[in-house]
């Protein structure tokens, strides 16, 4: 089975969700539908249970790999 399909059947590397829920993939599209340039996002993922900083999820990870991650430590 292709490890980029997840238990719903769809192309997305998180098993638990589809690519469509994660919020940096449509962030990230409306910034470039507006004109940025893939190379220049920074990304800042965060838990929607607390609003604390999180670990990118497979998605992330594989869409974004090698862009910059904005951690809290980063803001202060």
């Amino acid at each position: 089975m292709d490890k980029a399909i997840n238990k719903y059947g769809n192309y997305s590397f998180q098993y638990d969700w589809n690519v469509e829920n994660c919020s940096e993939i449509w962030s990230s599209r409306k910034a470039i539908m507006k004109g940025a340039k893939f190379d220049n996002i920074g990304l800042r993922c965060i838990s929607i249970a607390d609003g604390s900083f999180e670990t990118p999820c497979k998605n992330c990870k594989q869409t974004f790999g090698g862009h910059t991650i904005i951690k809290d430590k980063d803001l202060e």
